[in-house]
């Protein structure tokens, strides 16, 4: 009798082992797909197609029903300009995931059937996910980036004196380039910062003003299911610098910031503008443009007043921008223009 037990527990504990490894492996097959997809897609951001596609493949070898591997083997050949192969792989992955919004996206921008007007979030948070870590380097010193010294100009002109005791709101503050040009201008008691790329949230996490954080707050989450949530104040300045280019209609999110905004505050908006009228979709760039027309339609739409409006070059002689600034009907206007 005791032989036998002594071999049901020796049976338990074997099955104990090797379920335990078995999991681990399992575990161990699960890491090393994420970390080949990972790479792959540092190579794809990096502009090392043929090193993303490479890595792409080695994984397709195993794991050939995902659709995230087909799907990322046809963007490669959509980066160098092989509309043929990508559109065989985009459809293969479709093929097992009929509701994958980005390959669908690309097909949409390869065919063209009818206008997009929307760009799928985690394309937009994907790519600052993977370029947040040389956007100082890349952006703001190579290109010349200046939205956050034109949302400085907006609240100075418009805030004078009072400006130092401001709640900010900076929507897509991205590493923290605005909140930090605000702070060493003394401009903003309290900033909030929203971001859809937690990757970029950590670098704004290290922007520091004489040892103190920039940002009060800073919050992982996409910016329209942000201002849908109920707020505990009102901020008199809300920030869109060079997020509002990802969206096609604008009134939205323009309606729900003024919701958020004190009487007396103040949304203040870089955009990429259109000539002419209405709104465009730059397919090379995955961004919309908005004409000033339509930002006039939209102001009169939500019942808000324009107080500053400009032409500017957003990339230091280059990339056409509006700014403007939004504010409540006021008695008196202190128009800007």
């Amino acid at each position: 009798m005791f032989n036998i037990k002594k071999a049901k527990q020796f049976a338990v504990n074997k099955y104990n082992a090797l379920y335990k490894e078995t999991i681990a492996l399992f575990e161990k097959f699960k890491n090393l797909l994420n970390t080949n997809i990972e790479i792959g897609l540092y190579h794809f951001y990096k502009g090392n197609i043929s090193d993303a596609k490479l890595r792409f493949w080695l994984i397709s070898i195993f794991h050939s029903n995902l659709p995230i591997v087909w799907y990322n083997i046809g963007r490669c050949h959509f980066a160098v300009g092989n509309t043929n192969k990508a559109y065989t792989y985009l459809t293969k992955t479709l093929k097992l995931d009929s509701n994958y919004e980005e390959a669908s996206y690309y097909i949409k921008k390869m065919t063209n059937p009818v206008p997009i007007t929307k760009l799928p979030k985690n394309l937009i948070k994907q790519y600052f996910d993977y370029t947040g870590e040389y956007f100082v380097e890349h952006w703001l010193i190579a290109k010349q980036y200046r939205g956050h010294e034109f949302v400085h100009m907006v609240i100075t002109k418009i805030f004078n004196d009072s400006a130092s005791g401001l709640n900010i709101l900076d929507l897509g503050c991205g590493t923290g380039i605005c909140g930090h040009f605000l702070k060493m201008h003394n401009i903003g008691n309290r900033i909030t910062g929203i971001d859809i790329s937690n990757r970029m949230l950590n670098i704004a996490r290290g922007c520091f003003i004489k040892g103190k954080p920039v940002y009060n707050e800073l919050i992982h989450m996409e910016m329209t299911e942000f201002l849908k949530q109920e707020k505990e104040y009102l901020y008199d300045v809300i920030i869109f610098a060079e997020v509002l280019h990802y969206l096609y209609d604008l009134q939205t999110e323009l309606e729900l910031a003024k919701k958020s905004t004190s009487k007396k505050g103040v949304i203040v908006c870089l955009i990429r503008r259109k000539e002419g009228e209405g709104v465009d979709f730059v397919n090379k760039g995955d961004y919309f443009r908005h004409s000033e027309s339509y930002i006039k339609h939209v102001a009169k739409k939500i019942n808000m007043q324009i107080n500053y409006m400009s032409y500017c070059k957003i990339y230091g002689s280059q990339v056409d921008g509006i700014l403007f600034a939004l504010q409540h009907p006021q008695k008196k206007s202190k128009n800007l223009t």
